[in-house]
């Protein structure tokens, strides 16, 4: 484990375990954020462009 710097297979797996729960986090955040963005521009009546089939 010296390429890491950890003393042991069980302190990397730790790190990586940490390491991913980050990312998880990071990613469930953004897409909550992108859903609730989606239902206040469903609430207000906006609709895009792609969805009025005027870009394809």
């Amino acid at each position: 484990m010296s390429i890491t710097g950890h003393a042991t297979a069980a302190s990397v797996s730790v790190y990586v375990r940490h390491a991913e729960q980050k990312t998880h986090a990071v990613n469930a955040i953004a897409k909550f954020s992108a859903r609730a963005l989606d239902a206040r521009e469903k609430a207000r009546g906006v609709t895009s462009v792609f969805e009025k089939g005027e870009i394809k």
